[in-house]
């Protein structure tokens, strides 16, 4: 075989495994068809949080706005696509003052979940009305929350706790014990820390 007829033979062994590895869709590229196809849902995506295994994607969490309401939704690796596991809905007034860094991907029991906090507008203050919410992703449960803040002998207090309605369920009793020992080391801390504090201790 001659120079010329080695490098045109290589050349088409180039091209045709080029082809066939571009066939295989990337997490990216399943990401990106699975936001496409739920842009009415998500809105504009202010933040995607992945959590691997063994390189490949088994769960993301995304932070969106629509209408202007926010909704955080959860995906789940369905082999060749990403299939919706669950939403939170529209939140409600209590997370109307957010930021996106307050998403985040906790393990406190070697379990993955999904938090997010935010405030009511004009109610930021460690005293005012804030909304939390976790979601497993192993047990697909979810526990919303409202709490309104106050004063106490200078310390800041949680004064009141309005739960969702599917919260009472007995068996959503870990969970809730979990959050509100979160919300607890939030308030106190005021922040920072406080909030960074997701073992349950």
């Amino acid at each position: 075989m001659t120079v010329d007829a080695m490098q045109k033979l290589l050349a088409t062994m180039f091209l045709l495994s080029s082809a066939a590895f571009s066939q295989v869709p990337s997490p990216d590229a399943a990401l990106s068809r699975a936001l496409a196809a739920r842009a009415g849902d998500t809105g504009m995506v202010e933040k995607v949080l992945r959590f691997d295994d063994d390189q490949q994607i088994q769960h993301v969490a995304v932070l969106g706005a629509a209408h202007h309401h926010l909704r955080v939704l959860v995906f789940r690796n369905a082999g060749d696509h990403l299939k919706l596991e669950w939403s939170s809905g529209n939140l409600s007034r209590a997370f109307a003052v957010h930021s996106p860094d307050n998403l985040d991907i906790v393990q406190p029991r070697d379990e993955p979940m999904v938090v997010f906090r935010a405030c009511a507008s004009h109610e930021c203050d460690p005293g005012g009305v804030w909304g939390w919410l976790l979601y497993s992703s192993v047990n697909h449960i979810a526990v919303q929350v409202e709490t309104r803040g106050g004063y106490e002998h200078g310390q800041t207090v949680v004064k009141s706790r309005a739960y969702s309605q599917q919260a009472s369920s007995p068996k959503l009793a870990p969970y809730r014990k979990l959050l509100d020992k979160w919300i607890e080391n939030c308030v106190a801390g005021e922040g920072g820390e406080g909030c960074a504090n997701f073992n349950g201790n």
